[in-house]
């Protein structure tokens, strides 16, 4: 919680960002960033091994349905993953994720529920 009762707001910040930022002559901001990722409070976050196997099936039916090209389960991965963990918000600069038919990825959350079960 954050003063005054409020909740701390969570977002999933894809490191494709730094990579990014590594690319020619912004590769100091990379370094810096990177040095900086505690200080700006940003904390990582894991999951655990069953949900590791639930955040791969569901990329994989992200895959299957063709909302994500099949090279890039990593970029699926990073959607399920942030879904998986109830963070509402991804913040990315991946076409893959930024370009996805909306309507399509909220059909897909529940045809894939056998994924999300435990």
């Amino acid at each position: 919680m954050v003063g005054n009762g409020q909740k701390k707001k969570q977002l999933s910040l894809d490191t494709n960002l730094v990579l990014d930022l590594a690319d020619g002559p912004d590769f100091a901001h990379a370094g810096h960033a990177a040095t900086q990722v505690e200080g700006w409070r940003i904390t990582p976050f894991d999951l655990s091994p069953v949900d590791h196997a639930i955040a791969e099936q569901f990329a994989r039916h992200l895959l299957i349905k063709e909302l994500i090209p099949d090279d890039e389960l990593n970029d699926a991965l990073i959607l399920a993953e942030t879904s998986l963990a109830g963070i509402p918000v991804l913040v990315t600069s991946d076409q893959h994720l930024l370009g996805i038919d909306e309507d399509a990825l909220m059909i897909a959350f529940p045809a894939a529920k056998p994924c999300w079960s435990r």
